[in-house]
């Protein structure tokens, strides 16, 4: 029996209970929407256990098609929460009223949804900004310093 419990010894076991789970297993679920820490918790290993493994050389392109498909997924759950008007309003003395805590907790949940699926495929969710211009007015006003000189001491 192996009573040694060094980070080397249970991250070597860690691993093996994970290539025994399978990354496409594991992907499956990451993509469907559990957490490192659920997944984690669900398979009996450290959450940077998971992190090592699904972004190993070896798995890394296969990760990168899961980020995909779960920014995708948090897209839909984002129009699935815009969608849902149930308890945006309720009726107090008679008088429908706008249920403004829920609405504010959509609004939040869909930002946070949106922020995550840009940073999992920001090629597609990712912020768009227009192009970038540089601008070194420092280099402009010494390019006309330069000439203003050459201008005075072709007068004198």
């Amino acid at each position: 029996m192996n009573t040694d419990l060094s980070p080397a010894t249970e991250s070597g076991s860690a691993m093996a209970r994970l290539e025994a789970v399978g990354v496409d297993a594991l992907l499956t679920e990451w993509a469907g929407g559990l957490t490192f820490q659920q997944l984690a918790d669900a398979h009996h290993v450290g959450k940077s256990s998971i992190q090592r493994f699904l972004n190993s050389p070896e798995n890394k392109e296969r990760f990168a098609e899961a980020k995909r498909l779960r920014a995708a997924a948090l897209a839909d759950e984002c129009q699935a929460i815009a969608d849902a008007e149930d308890k945006d309003s309720y009726v107090d003395d008679g008088t429908t009223r706008p249920n403004t805590v829920k609405v504010q907790r959509d609004k939040l949940r869909i930002e946070t949804r949106k922020w995550y699926a840009g940073m999992l495929d920001p090629a597609n969710f990712g912020e768009r900004g227009g192009p970038s211009i540089n601008i070194s007015i420092g280099q402009a006003h010494l390019d006309v310093m330069k000439s203003m000189k050459r201008a005075d001491d072709g007068r004198q």
